[in-house]
């Protein structure tokens, strides 16, 4: 069985031994902690960035310098870096994107579909509002193409049991705690906008003997 170390957005300033004691087959991190993946023991490195950051001149002051400080850490990465985009939009207008070799898009389509093999329809169905289980089945049978922030986890929480669902064994940091707010230097929202789902992801992970460990 192979295994992995996702490296979640939280900013982190070290690595839990546990951790570093160890090698991993791949690291998969998002922008804010690759530095950190220097200190990891790893033989590939898969990063994993959002096509709103790549495109962060297009948005509102207020977003747009939180996504170029992210769009920055692909200075640090080596030419020809493996790279999962979520979204299908890529800037191509600066030169430091050039390093990113994006292997996979993530879609709605997709992030539903690990959502129902994670769970399963019985544990879904039984958990969800009748309407929403069914907003959910709609985009998983490609009727649609979309689904609202609220009914899809978040990237990282994502990435973590899609990695599950291919039979990883799975070390987690700088994943947050879904009961908590989101709150960056720049950013705070009184209520996070993929709550239900992480917080379900979290909990089932935590309460069952699963191939993961979130430190």
């Amino acid at each position: 069985m192979k295994s992995c170390v996702l490296i979640g957005n939280a900013k982190l300033n070290e690595i839990d031994n546990n951790i570093l004691s160890k090698k991993f087959d791949y690291v998969y991190s998002f922008c804010n902690n690759i530095s950190l993946t220097k200190s990891v023991k790893f033989n590939e490195l898969i990063f994993i960035i959002q096509s709103f950051t790549l495109n962060f001149q297009d948005y509102d002051d207020e977003f747009k310098y939180v996504r170029y400080k992210k769009a920055k850490y692909i200075k640090q990465l080596g030419n020809n870096t493996k790279t999962i985009l979520f979204g299908k939009k890529n800037n191509d207008n600066y030169v430091e994107f050039e390093k990113l070799n994006i292997f996979q898009k993530i879609n709605h389509r997709q992030i539903v579909r690990a959502i129902f093999i994670f769970f399963g329809y019985k544990k879904l169905f039984k958990e969800m509002f009748l309407l929403d289980f069914f907003k959910l089945l709609i985009v998983f049978l490609g009727f649609k193409k979309q689904i609202n922030s609220g009914l899809r986890p978040s990237s990282g929480y994502y990435i973590l049991i899609d990695l599950i669902n291919s039979g990883f064994t799975v070390y987690s940091v700088g994943i947050t705690n879904p009961s908590k707010k989101y709150i960056s230097s720049n950013v705070k929202l009184d209520k996070r906008p993929h709550t239900f789902f992480d917080k379900l992801i979290y909990d089932e992970i935590s309460n069952k003997k699963l191939n993961c460990e979130i430190w």
